[in-house]
Order: structure tokens, then sequence, then C-alpha cells
């Protein structure tokens, strides 16, 4: 009976080590980003939102918007942010009037935990729909599983 008894001690423990694995294994893309981005305004006639994305530490979709309205013409726009993410980084510009546009549209994510650093450039233009350029939004989102970046334009409301 002792020897059923160690074995089943044994077996609980083995499954308790492998759970701990999974855990750190789970967390291994977990960590503090900075997400930078610029982006070339044409004129000032615009209402823009921009919308910072992420997935927090916790892998629960997080995100944090910012209105424009008739920015100073010609400009570059530029912010940052920098968050504790899971997986997944990113940031949305979706114009929603106006007669101009963005284009030229910069973003570069850094992991402040070991200083490493990707960038992708956007050179296609958005702007309000029914103009003649065809898209409203640029989404922009980098995977820290893989290091890639994943642009996609779109018509939205």
């Amino acid at each position: 009976m002792k020897k059923l008894t160690l074995l089943f001690f044994a077996i609980i423990l083995i499954s308790c080590s492998s759970d701990d694995d999974k855990t750190s294994e789970d967390n291994e893309n977990t960590g503090f980003y900075k997400i930078e981005y610029t982006s070339q305004l044409s004129d000032a006639d615009l209402n823009l939102d921009i919308t910072f994305l992420w997935n927090d530490e916790n892998g629960q979709p997080q995100s944090e918007t910012t209105q424009l309205i008739n920015p100073a013409a010609y400009t570059e726009l530029a912010d940052e942010k920098t968050v504790e993410i899971s997986n997944l980084i990113g940031i949305t510009f979706k114009v929603n009037s106006g007669s101009n546009y963005l284009s030229d549209t910069y973003v570069k994510i850094t992991n402040i935990d070991n200083n490493s650093s990707y960038e992708v450039t956007n050179s296609e233009s958005i702007a309000s729909t029914g103009g003649a350029i065809d898209n409203n939004t640029l989404t922009v989102t980098f995977n820290t599983e893989n290091n890639t970046f994943e642009s996609v334009y779109s018509t939205s409301n």
C-alpha cells in the first residue's frame, strides 16, 4: 500500500511540474513593448481616430483612442505608447471625415525587455469614404510570437 501511495504522490508531482512549464511557455511572449508611429497629413480638413490596440498580459484585448479634428496642415503626426502585452500590439488609423488624407504611415515596435525593434512603412493613403482614395482605415498589428507585421486597409463606418 505504501508503494502505491508513493507512486500516486510521484504522479501528482510530475503533473504539477508540467503545468508550471506550460505557464512559463504561455508567458514567453509577455513583456513591455513600445509602439511609435508617424504619418504625413495632407491638409487640416480632417477628422481622424487613432487607436492603439494590444492584448494585455492576461491576453485580453485593450484599446485607447484619440480623436484629432483639423490638425495643423501638412504636418507629420506622431505619437507613442508603452504597454505590457502578451502577444499582439498595433494601431488603427481611421479617417471619419474631411477632404484630405494620411499617407506614408510608419510604425515601429520595440521590445523594451531586450531592446529589439521592428518597423514597417505603409505608403498607401487613407481618406474619408466616397472620394478618389478607396480606403478610410489602416490597421497595423505586430505579432510577438513570430515578430511579423500585418497591415490591413479597409473601408469602415
